[in-house]
């Protein structure tokens, strides 16, 4: 055979040997990654799964979903101190989810709780946030009460039922009233204005009796009133005063809430 053929020869046949050697090696790469062992999962540190279960019970609180709230926080508040910043805030988003659920004894027992262990967070720091609110919220869940009361305008009940309202009146101001002691703006103003509204409240209650009908004995001892009608002559002013003071002789005194 010619040196020449001889050439080509061995040169075709390194060839066929390379790319069989290229094949098996990628038939062997491929077997081998179809038997490797599956990765083992990553570890995830016990802080890491305590802030993610904290984000996931705030975040189902915002959307309306108390119960997975709940359930996420109380988790949370296992691995994490309850009397901390953390956990105060933690128990007052439990509190707040009972009361989207409307079970408001539950909540106000979490409420309580964060305000115990506020109670030695230095005023206008960062960990006086939750008793503040915790102190605005337990005003907050007395105030339906208050305003589905009423003053009776039966003349046997006026002044007992007047009592009882500005009673009621100052044990509600009072609750707000202890909130600006944590000295957290947010909270401080919210109570003020509730203060203010607390105020608007017994004036409406006042508007009420001075255009309800008087009852029967006054109209027959003072004669031609019917009602407490707003009137802007003097003597319609006159004669509404003296239909309010013989329903109640001290109906016209300055009235307090405190």
């Amino acid at each position: 055979m010619p040196p020449r053929h001889r050439s080509v020869l061995i040169a075709l046949g390194l060839v066929t040997v390379g790319s069989l050697s290229a094949v098996t090696l990628a038939v062997r790469m491929r077997d081998k990654r179809l038997t490797a062992p599956p990765l083992a999962p990553a570890r995830v540190a016990p802080e890491d799964r305590a802030e993610a279960l904290r984000r996931s019970g705030m975040a189902f609180l915002e959307t309306g979903q108390p119960d997975r709230a709940i359930t996420a926080l109380r988790e949370y508040l296992k691995s994490c101190p309850a009397d901390s910043e953390r956990g105060d805030e933690a128990t007052l988003a439990l509190g707040q989810a009972y009361d989207q659920l409307h079970d408001h004894g539950k909540a106000l027992a979490y409420y309580l709780t964060v305000v115990d262990h506020g109670a030695h967070a230095q005023p206008g720091t960062r960990a006086a946030e939750a008793p503040a609110h915790a102190t605005f919220l337990i005003a907050e869940q007395s105030l339906p009460e208050l305003e589905a009361r009423t003053i009776s305008t039966r003349l046997d009940e006026y002044v007992a039922s007047r009592q009882r309202y500005i009673e009621g009146l100052g044990q509600v101001r009072a609750q707000y009233e202890a909130t600006p002691r944590w000295q957290r703006p947010t909270w401080t103003l919210a109570a003020g204005y509730r203060v203010a509204s607390l105020e608007d409240l017994l004036a409406k209650q006042l508007r009420a009796m001075v255009v309800s009908e008087c009852p029967p004995i006054i109209v027959r001892r003072v004669g031609s009133c019917t009602r407490w009608e707003s009137r802007t002559s003097m003597s319609a002013t006159s004669s509404r005063t003296r239909c309010a003071s013989a329903c109640n002789p001290i109906s016209t005194r300055p009235m307090t809430t405190r």
